[in-house]
C-alpha cells in the first residue's frame, strides 16, 4: 500500500475546543501511520469491502481521499475506517465540510429518535410495574453499543458519506474526528467527537481509537482472506504484526492512569490473537505457485448428497486422497447462523474425502497431527462481537475423521469451541487418541466396533457413551457433523425414525447380549449412584442411569422390565430425595432426560412404565414448590400428550394442572407470559384439567401492557419486551397504524388460543367489549366437551364433533 504524501510532514494541530488528550492521542496514532488525508483530494471511489464473518464481498461506493499517483489517475484511497483501498473506480471531487455537516443532522436525528423510542419503553415498563404493583426501577437504556464495526459499516459510515448502516441509520465515529482534526478542521473535529461521546460514553480515547484502527485491518484481512485476495489479507496482516506490539506498550501506560471502564486494551488482545499464525500461513500463500482443485470437483458445485455412498474400504484412490487434503485450505464453510458453528462437513472438498471411506483415515490422520495451516472458514459468536476465529486444516480433517468412523472424540461445553482453538497440544492429543482408536478397532465393521466398545470396561467413557448411542439409533436418522464441537442425528425427511436401529445386526450376539452388557453399565451406575457422595461425582451417576436406562428401554424394553422397573426407582427417588445437593431444583438437571426415559418405557413397559410415568408427573406436583423453569415445560408435557390414554395418565395432568400445582403456577406466572404461545399450541388442551386453568387465566383482566396496531398486523408490549402478528386483521373500521391500546393478561390467552387452527376469531387490537364477546365464547368452548383438540404434527388442532367433522 501507498504511503499518503504527507505521511510524515510536521503537523501543528488546531483543537478547536479538543482536549489536549485527544490531540495529543490523535498525533500518536499518525506517528504510528494512521493514514494521513493532507494532500490528498476527497472524491467519490468505488472500492471492494469483504465480510469477516459471512464471506461475501462487493463492489461499493464510498467517499474517501485519493492518494495522488506518480503517473496517471489515483489507484488508492483512504477510507474513513483508516484504511488504505486499491480503488476499482474513481469520481468527481466532493465538499467535505457538506458531506460531515449533512452526516452530523442524520445522526442527531438518528439519536434523537433512539431516544425517545427509549423513553417510551421506559414509560410503558413503568405503566406495567405500577398496575401490576410492583417496585419500577428505571433501565439505562444505551445509545451507541460498542458493538463491532464491519468493513463496509466502517468504510461508509453515513447517509451523507456513503449507504446507511442496515437497522441503526447513520452512525459517527471517532476515527471520522481524527481525519478532520489532521486537516486542520478542528471546530468540526470537536462537533463530530462530542456529538459521537454523547452516545456512547466516556473512555480513553486511544485506547479507543487504536482498536478501532486495528480492529478494521483485522477485520478487513479476514474478509479478504475468505474470499481468496490472499495479498490484500497479507499486507494488512503484516501491518497488524509489527502495529500491535507498538499500540499495546502505549495502551497500557493509558490504562495504568485513566479508568477506562468501556474499553480495554486487555479486552482487545484476545481479539487479535490469531494474527501470528494468520500471517504465516498468508505468506505460505503468496509464496506458493497457485493450484486447482480436484479434477472433476468444482468450489461452485451443488453441495454433495449427505447420503452419497462411501467407497467401501481398499477402493479408494490415494492420489485423490492426497489432493483433496491438499484442497483443505480451500474450505469455505458459512456459519450456519449466530450464535453458531461452522460445518466443515458441508463443503464439497471435505464432502468427497468422507466419500473416499475409511481409506482415508491414515492420511486425514496424519493431516490433523503435523498441518498447520488454515482454512477459509471463519467461526464467530456474534456478528456485532469481535471474536473471530480462523478454522485450521487440522479441525477440518478431524470432522472428515470423525464423519468417516461415526463417533465423535472431541466435547466441549461451548457452542463456539472448536479443535483450532486448542492449538498444536489439543491437536496431536486428538490425533493421538484417534489413531490409539484405529489401532484397537479399525480392523472391524462399524456396528462390530461398537458392541466391543459397549462390552470393554476400559474404554474411555465418551467411547462407550457414543457407542450406546449409535447403537439405538433408528437406521434411517443421519448422523452429520456440526463442525469440531459435536454430531447429530438428522431426522428423516418425513419426520418418521424408522424402529430399525443401526446396531441390528448385534441382535445375533450372545454371551454377552447387548442387553447384558447395556443392564451390565445399568448396574455399575446404578451402584455407584448408591454409594457416592460428593455432588458432582453424584450428578454424574445419576445422568449415566438416565442415558443407559433409556438405551435399554429402547434396544429392550419388553424383555428387560425388571431392571427397567429399578432404574426408574432410583430416577424417581433421586429426583425427589436426593442426597444434600438438592437435585429436584438444581439447574444442571433437565427434565428432558427423564422425560425421554420414561416415554421410551411408556412404549414398551405396560402399566408398570405408566405407573412410573404417572407417579412422576405427581412428584413433579409436589417437589415445584413454585412454577417450574419455563425452559423445561414442554419437555414435561411430551410426555402427556404423547399417551394421554395410559392409566393414571389424565388424572396425573389433571393434578398438575390444578390450583397449585405446578402446571398451574407455569400459566398463571405472569412473568412468563411469552412461554404461553408454544404451550397453548400443543396438544396439551386435550387434558380438562389443562382447559379448566386456561379458562380460568382468560378471566384475568389485570393490565399486562400494551398493544400496537402494526402495517402488517399488531404487536404487543409486556414486561419490556414485545412480540407481534402479522397477517389480515378484520375491523369494521381499522385503526390507523400506530394506534395504542391497553393489553391484559386474559386478552393475550386469547390471543395465542386463536393460532390454534380450527379456533374461532380473536384479534387483539378489537374494541374491549367485543374482546371480551370473544373471551367468554373461548371460555365456553374449552368447557364444551364436544370439542376436541387433537394432535397434529406436535401442535393442537381444535376439532368440534369430531365424528361428523373429520
Amino acid at each position: 500500500m501507498p504511503v499518503p504524501p504527507q505521511q510524515q510532514v510536521v503537523w501543528q494541530p488546531r483543537e478547536a475546543g479538543l482536549s489536549e488528550g485527544f490531540v495529543h492521542d490523535v498525533g500518536l496514532l499518525f506517528d504510528l501511520g494512521f493514514p494521513d488525508p493532507r494532500g490528498c483530494t476527497y472524491r467519490e471511489m468505488t472500492v471492494v469491502v469483504g465480510s469477516s464473518t459471512w464471506g461475501d464481498g462487493a463492489l461499493i461506493p464510498i467517499h474517501g481521499w485519493a492518494i495522488p499517483a506518480v503517473s496517471g489517475p489515483p489507484r488508492f484511497g483512504i477510507g474513513w475506517n483508516g484504511l488504505v483501498y486499491p480503488l476499482v473506480s474513481i469520481g468527481h471531487e466532493l465538499d467535505l465540510r457538506a458531506d460531515v455537516e449533512a452526516a452530523l443532522r442524520e445522526d442527531r436525528a438518528w439519536l434523537d429518535a433512539v431516544r425517545i423510542t427509549n423513553e417510551q419503553r421506559e414509560e410503558r415498563r413503568k405503566r406495567e410495574d405500577v398496575a401490576q404493583g410492583k417496585e419500577h426501577v428505571v433501565f439505562d437504556f444505551p445509545t451507541r453499543l460498542d458493538h463491532a464495526v464491519s468493513e463496509r459499516e466502517g468504510v461508509a459510515p453515513g447517509v451523507a458519506l456513503a449507504e446507511p448502516v442496515p437497522g441503526q441509520g447513520p452512525r459517527l465515529t471517532a476515527l471520522q474526528a481524527i481525519f478532520l482534526l489532521r486537516l486542520g478542521e478542528g471546530e468540526l473535529a470537536g462537533r463530530v467527537e462530542e456529538q459521537w461521546k454523547s452516545g456512547f460514553g466516556s473512555g480513553d480515547d486511544y485506547v479507543y481509537l487504536a482498536r478501532e484502527w486495528c480492529w478494521a485491518l483485522f477485520d478487513r484481512a479476514l474478509g479478504a482472506q475468505r474470499r481468496g485476495d490472499d495479498r490484500l489479507a497479507l499486507a494488512d496482516l503484516r501491518r497488524l504484526d509489527s502495529l500491535l506490539p507498538r499500540v499495546e506498550v502505549e495502551a497500557q501506560r493509558h490504562e495504568a492512569v485513566i479508568d477506562s471502564t468501556r474499553v480495554k486494551w486487555s479486552d482487545a488482545r484476545v481479539i487479535f490473537g490469531q494474527v501470528p499464525v494468520l500471517l504465516a500461513d498468508e505468506e505460505r500463500r503468496v509464496a506458493e505457485p497457485a493450484y486447482a482443485l480436484v479434477p472433476s470437483l468444482s468450489k461452485r458445485s451443488a453441495i454433495l448428497s449427505l447420503q452419497a455412498p462411501v467407497m467401501p474400504k481398499g477402493q479408494g484412490d490415494p492420489e485423490r486422497i492426497r489432493n483433496l487434503i491438499r484442497n483443505l485450505e480451500l474450505v469455505s464453510a458459512t456459519q450456519d447462523g449466530q450464535p453458531g458453528n461452522v460445518n466443515p462437513a458441508d463443503d464439497p472438498i471435505v464432502q468427497a474425502l468422507i466419500g473416499e471411506g475409511e481409506d482415508a483415515v491414515g492420511p486425514l490422520l496424519d493431516c490433523l497431527e503435523f498441518d498447520t495451516r488454515m482454512t477459509r472458514s471463519v467461526r464467530f459468536g456474534r456478528d456485532f462481537f469481535r471474536g473471530r476465529t480462523v478454522v485450521s486444516v487440522s479441525e477440518v480433517a478431524y470432522v472428515a475423521l470423525a464423519s468417516i468412523l461415526n463417533a465423535d472424540f472431541f466435547r466441549t461445553g461451548a457452542i463456539n469451541d472448536g479443535l483450532t482453538q486448542h492449538e498444536d497440544e489439543g491437536r496431536k492429543a486428538m490425533a493421538s487418541q484417534i489413531r490409539a482408536y484405529w489401532n484397537a478397532y479399525g480392523n472391524e465393521p462399524i456396528p462390530q466396533r461398537w458392541y466391543r466398545i459397549v462390552g470393554n470396561e476400559h474404554a474411555s467413557e465418551a467411547l462407550w457413551l457414543e457407542a450406546m448411542r449409535r447403537i439405538v439409533e433408528p437406521m434411517n436418522v443421519r448422523v452429520r457433523s456440526m463442525g469440531a464441537t459435536t454430531f447429530t442425528s438428522v431426522p428423516p425427511a418425513d419426520g418418521h425414525p424408522t424402529t430399525e436401529m443401526k446396531g441390528e445386526a448385534l441382535r445375533e450376539l450372545k454371551d454377552p447380549s447387548v442387553s447384558d452388557l447395556l443392564v451390565r453399565r445399568l448396574k455399575g451406575e446404578e451402584a455407584r449412584l448408591r454409594t457416592v457422595q460428593e455432588a458432582n461425582a453424584w450428578r454424574d451417576a445419576f445422568q449415566k442411569v438416565l442415558f443407559v436406562g433409556t438405551a435399554l428401554a429402547q434396544w429392550d424394553g419388553r424383555g428387560r422390565k425388571a431392571e427397567l422397573e429399578e432404574a426408574s426407582a432410583q430416577i424417581l427417588a433421586g429426583y425427589v430425595k436426593p442426597p444434600p445437593f438438592s437435585v429436584g431444583s438444581a439447574e444442571w438437571l433437565r427434565l428432558e432426560p427423564i422425560t425421554t426415559f420414561l416415554e421410551w418405557r411408556l412404549r414398551t413397559g405396560g402399566v408398570p412404565a405408566a405407573k412410573s410415568a404417572v407417579e412422576w408427573l405427581s412428584l413433579i406436583t409436589e417437589n415445584w414448590k413454585g412454577a417450574p423453569e419455563h425452559g423445561q415445560f414442554g419437555d414435561l408435557c411430551v410426555l402427556a400428550w404423547k399417551h394421554p390414554d395410559a392409566p393414571g395418565m389424565s388424572a396425573a395432568v389433571d393434578a398438575l394442572f390444578a390450583k397449585g400445582g405446578g402446571g398451574a403456577l407455569f400459566l398463571e406466572k405472569t412473568d412468563w407470559i411469552y412461554d404461553h404461545d408454544a404451550f397453548l399450541t400443543s396438544p396439551m388442551l386435550r387434558f380438562a384439567g389443562v382447559r379448566a386453568e386456561v379458562a380460568s387465566i382468560l378471566e384475568n383482566k389485570a393490565m399486562a401492557g400494551e398493544g400496537e396496531v402494526e402495517a402488517e398486523g399488531v404487536a404487543a408490549y409486556v414486561g419490556g419486551g414485545s412480540f407481534s402478528k402479522s397477517g389480515a386483521t378484520p375491523f369494521p373500521v381499522r385503526p390507523a397504524v400506530g394506534t395504542r391500546f391497553p393489553v391484559r393478561y386474559g386478552d393475550l390467552e386469547a390471543w395465542f388460543l386463536s393460532q390454534i387452527p380450527g379456533m374461532p376469531l380473536f384479534i387483539l387490537a378489537w374494541p374491549e367489549k367485543r374482546r371480551d364477546e370473544a373471551i367468554a365464547a373461548y371460555e365456553a368452548l374449552l368447557r364444551d366437551p364436544g370439542w376436541k383438540f387433537e394432535e397434529y404434527q406436535g401442535k393442537a388442532r381444535a376439532v368440534h364433533d369430531l365424528g361428523a367433522h373429520r
